[in-house]
């Protein structure tokens, strides 16, 4: 694998909902909308925004993750790890909306 394939193709996003032109839900909806996108990454989202309904809305378009700030770097490497794990032990396909919440309760 390349790096340009890496780039490319990510296992993961980490996407903050606070974006200078468009906001993370907008980027998240435009992913889920393009037909190019073939391997669809895990998504973490991260935000200081604590709203079930924002939360609830990224998780319909596709997050995986979603994580308040502040945190430390520590614990955005674990969520990657758990999320690249989960993946691992159940195709992203078959992640069930509730699936994905009981990852961020944990």
């Amino acid at each position: 694998m390349t790096a340009a394939t890496m780039i490319e193709n990510p296992d993961v996003v980490v996407l903050d909902l606070m974006l200078p032109q468009l906001d993370g839900l907008s980027v998240l909806d435009r992913m889920k909308q393009d037909p190019d996108i073939v391997d669809y990454p895990d998504i973490i989202v991260i935000s200081s925004i604590s709203d079930s309904r924002i939360t609830e809305h990224a998780f319909q378009l596709g997050a995986s993750y979603y994580m308040l700030k502040p945190f430390e770097p520590e614990t955005l490497a674990k969520s990657i790890r758990m999320v690249r794990t989960m993946a691992q032990k159940k195709p992203r396909h078959e992640l069930s909306h509730n699936d994905r919440k009981q990852m961020c309760n944990k």
